[in-house]
């Protein structure tokens, strides 16, 4: 006949809490490693800016999601040739409202009707123009 012997282990507090410290440490450490790259993202995408490449300045800035990012890439982008490209419009006018700049939108849309007023007056000059 055997008998079967359990051995209880004795549980520390260690082990009961280990879990959970673990847990908390990886959080607090993970939102101290976001809150430093939150800082360095302004410092990044000044430094986009001066490379000048337009595709890696529209991905990170839809990759930080903060507002002063997204006022910086759309106050880059309107320096670009924006008239004869949409996507740039486009994308200026996303990041004007993610970051909630409805007056830097409104001052573009007023540079938009500008444009557009000027183009049609260079048509209508053409137009007069070419039928003489």
């Amino acid at each position: 006949m055997s008998h079967n012997i359990l051995f209880f282990k004795t549980v520390t507090v260690h082990d009961l809490y280990y879990p959970l410290l673990t847990y908390l440490f990886h959080f607090f450490l993970y939102g101290r490693l976001l809150w430093m790259n939150s800082v360095c993202c302004v410092k990044a995408m000044k430094a986009l800016l001066k490379s000048g490449d337009t595709e890696k300045i529209v991905f990170y800035a839809n990759a930080c999601r903060q507002k002063d990012i997204y006022v910086m890439a759309a106050n880059y982008l309107q320096g670009l040739d924006w008239t004869s490209n949409t996507d740039v419009i486009r994308n200026i006018i996303a990041f004007y409202r993610k970051a909630n700049a409805y007056e830097a939108l409104a001052n573009f849309y007023v540079a938009c009707s500008q444009v557009c007023q000027t183009a049609a007056a260079k048509a209508v000059i053409r137009d007069y123009n070419n039928g003489q």
